[in-house]
């Protein structure tokens, strides 16, 4: 009687062809994370000139003026020169809204819950339609950014959306800000000296020139200045802000250059070490003491190159969309230059990093003048 030989695997073989799959997924992991890397700066950059291009098409349509300020879009919500209007929220969600208008330009129509009596979509129930459209937009997304936060303690989703139910506790924090420098207007009585503080503008650390409204001609060499960037304001180590502000104003009542310096929508430039989306003090050349021990929040808004803490300057990278409509990506450092946030001709306070200070050639205390 003939035997039949058994076909199946030892277990030596077994483990041996387990060991080599374990091998080449070793080494092809990496490149497979490079290139999804790679595709996703690729989509983070057509994000950005799509939200370029609509704010230059708002711009051609509006005598120059950009989009998302609280001289221009955002007007509406004031009376005069105060902030009134609390919860029922016409046409954009914040003072600093670039997203609403943006989405018009673009033609994009957000899909609203039928509500009686809301022909205009003004109310808490339209606004949250709003928020939560343009928040999961993959259009305002970054595809590296998987950041979550809850809304603003001070602005709770009862105060922001009152009536509306059903809001998650956590919400995607927004990837994109604009640099709030361009939307604000000049104050006339600033400076006397050339180092006097800012009292009556929309921060305290910036000024345009004398003049100056928020308009794209008036911005200086628009290839060399940037409208929107990666970032939006949260700052960790910071009590209550690490937190989604849609609150009308953007937290704080009061004139139009003052209401809320931003919220989730505007943040002053990287250059910045008061910003609040855009943080560089765990580059280790970038302030002094301590760098080595606090978060790197650079892994936050710098989606793009390195992904290790505490990385040397410009290892880590983040995209920007310029007012001639053009994108670059830019490392940590190389895009702390202060001319390419604030309009020609304006006033910096000395809130800069060592670092940038040292490669720009600008001062650390007393502020001073950018004329490029």
């Amino acid at each position: 009687m003939k035997r039949c030989k058994k076909t199946g695997f030892t277990l030596v073989e077994l483990l041996v062809v387990i060991g080599i799959i374990a091998l080449l997924i070793s080494i092809l992991l990496p490149s497979l994370n490079k290139a999804r890397r790679a595709a996703n700066t690729i989509k983070c950059e057509a994000n950005l000139h799509s939200i370029c291009q609509a704010m230059l098409t708002y711009a051609a349509q509006q005598r120059g003026y950009i989009l998302g300020s609280p001289d221009t879009t955002g007007s509406i919500l004031f009376t005069g020169s105060k902030l009134t209007i609390a919860n029922n929220v016409p046409q954009v969600n914040q003072t600093w809204d670039w997203e609403t208008p943006a989405l018009d330009a673009m033609g994009v129509k957000i899909q609203y819950t039928p509500i009686t009596g809301d022909p205009g979509h003004v109310k808490a129930q339209a606004r949250w339609d709003r928020v939560n459209f343009e928040l999961n937009y993959k259009g305002f997304q970054c595809p590296q950014n998987v950041v979550l936060a809850p809304l603003y303690t001070g602005a709770s989703a009862s105060a922001c959306f009152p009536g509306v139910n059903n809001i998650p506790y956590f919400l995607p924090r927004n990837s994109y800000s604009t640099s709030l420098a361009f939307l604000i207007t000049s104050d006339p009585t600033y400076l006397t000296d050339g180092n006097t503080t800012i009292t009556n503008t929309g921060s305290t650390y910036i000024n345009p020139p004398a003049g100056y409204s928020p308009q794209v001609a008036k911005v200086g060499d628009g290839s060399r200045k940037i409208f929107i960037s990666e970032g939006s304001r949260y700052i960790l180590s910071s009590a209550n802000s690490n937190d989604i502000d849609f609150s009308p104003g953007g937290n704080v009542s009061g004139t139009p250059d003052s209401a809320s310096q931003g919220g989730q929508y505007s943040d002053y430039g990287v250059y910045d070490t008061f910003n609040r989306g855009h943080q560089r003090e765990a580059c280790p050349t970038a302030s002094t003491g301590g760098a080595g021990a606090l978060a790197d929040e650079r892994l936050i808004w710098c989606n793009h190159g390195s992904t290790s803490p505490h990385a040397a300057a410009d290892a880590m990278k983040f995209t920007a969309g310029f007012f001639d409509g053009h994108v670059e990506v830019l490392g940590d450092l190389q895009g702390s230059d202060p001319s390419l946030w604030v309009p020609k001709g304006s006033w910096v306070g000395d809130s800069t990093w060592n670092d940038t200070a040292t490669k720009f050639g600008v001062a650390l205390a007393g502020g001073y003048y950018v004329n490029q």
